[in-house]
């Protein structure tokens, strides 16, 4: 027969089923990742800010609109995946929801340790000359009337 505590354990042990969350960062932090794992306040790819969380999506293609996506900055990018579980904490952003009542952004106020990291692969990103960028790079032309970063 189950006792009320039995019972109380068991629902106290009701656990949310764990899934797999993507973050893109770009290749160059790749060796700062692999020593320290995902931090939060760490200064973004252009210098201009730090966020104090990790974003993540519950998918690799909404992970993306969501880092590189936001840059017109060209160049390579590491795909990092880890447990919905391993973080203690998960703020769910409620005004990205997509139209399935599903969010597209999770926050993480925590670091993400190395040991609970998975690198998936890499993608190269050659950006829309006309997508809105949160940092965009100075830029100054060159003799040939190329752009290149200063």
């Amino acid at each position: 027969m189950k006792t009320k505590e039995t019972l109380s354990r068991r629902s106290q042990q009701r656990m949310v089923r764990p899934f797999l969350l993507y973050h893109w960062s770009p290749v160059e932090r790749r060796p700062q990742i692999q020593r320290r794992g995902l931090r939060p306040k760490a200064l973004s790819r252009c210098g201009q800010w730090n966020a104090p969380y990790v974003c993540f999506s519950d998918s690799p293609s909404l992970a993306w609109i969501l880092s590189a996506g936001m840059t017109d900055a060209p160049g390579e990018w590491d795909l990092w995946m880890v447990w919905s579980n391993v973080p203690s904490k998960l703020k769910r952003r409620t005004d990205l929801e997509n139209g399935h009542g599903r969010p597209t952004e999770f926050r993480v106020h925590e670091p993400i340790p190395k040991s609970k990291l998975w690198h998936v692969g890499v993608r190269s990103h050659r950006p829309n000359m006309c997508a809105l960028s949160r940092c965009p790079l100075k830029t100054t032309k060159t003799t040939q009337g190329a752009r290149s970063k200063l």
